[in-house]
């Protein structure tokens, strides 16, 4: 009986060690691929024809997107003759919408239902044709879905086979629920209103008067109105005080 405990422990051992030299050796093929990917976001940056002031890159008769934490990403399916981006009124505000003849690009993914004739930069970072609107965010966010292993394993396919880069990060956006025109609201960032609702970061911010609506001093994600308080898009349960 000791024996064949002795001999479990010694198999016991031998699978932890085999299983850590796995992982150290995903590991190391991980931090292979990205020091020796083809990340050529440097390369762009500098000798590509960038698009104003705006993340928007046109290389090699393609156009590029930089997206924080993915790098420079291509833009598929863009009609580059007509492509633009646009002029906004603040010099500390990141452009990373852009479009052409037929759709609207939210960093490099594609929106089809906003007319490019008709479209206009509403501000606050809203974008708007009369009928449709979208607010999209120049702050990155990354997919909820992916896990530190599914990371890994697209990063070494990409690396190893070529396949499609992988990409964790994207610009937020979201379409309004109104097809009235829009109007920035002052003082009052990733905002909105069209006449009637306010919408903050693309969501209505419920029962919030457009007349009296501010931050709050000092707390940057913290609105008030006469009666309510909201922590972005969220309606507290408590009233303003004053």
């Amino acid at each position: 009986m000791r024996g064949n405990n002795q001999k479990n422990s010694n198999i016991i051992i031998k699978t932890c060690i085999f299983m850590s030299l796995i992982i150290f050796l995903l590991c190391f093929i991980v931090i292979l691929c990205i020091a020796f990917s083809d990340d050529d976001t440097y390369e762009i940056e500098n000798n590509g024809e960038r698009y104003g002031k705006s993340e928007f890159y046109k290389y090699k008769d393609k156009i590029y997107v930089l997206v924080i934490g993915s790098g420079m990403l291509e833009v598929e399916g863009v009609d580059i003759p007509t492509f633009k981006v646009f002029d906004k009124d603040k010099e500390d505000e990141r452009e990373n919408v852009g479009f052409d003849k037929n759709r609207v690009y939210f960093g490099n993914i594609a929106v089809s239902d906003l007319d490019t004739n008709k479209l206009y930069y509403v501000g606050n970072n809203y974008y708007s044709d009369g009928t449709n609107s979208y607010f999209c965010s120049t702050s990155v966010e990354t997919y909820e879905e992916l896990s530190a292993l599914s990371i890994n394993i697209k990063n070494i396919s990409h690396f190893l086979f070529k396949t499609k880069r992988p990409q964790y990060y994207f610009y937020p956006y979201k379409k309004l629920e109104t097809n009235k025109r829009l109007e920035k609201v002052e003082e009052l960032k990733n905002s909105a209103t069209d006449g009637e609702e306010v919408y903050y970061a693309g969501e209505k911010l419920v029962n919030a008067d457009i007349y009296t609506i501010k931050t709050i001093e000092d707390a940057l994600f913290y609105f008030a109105d006469k009666e309510n308080v909201y922590y972005k898009s969220k309606l507290l349960s408590f009233k303003n005080n004053g």
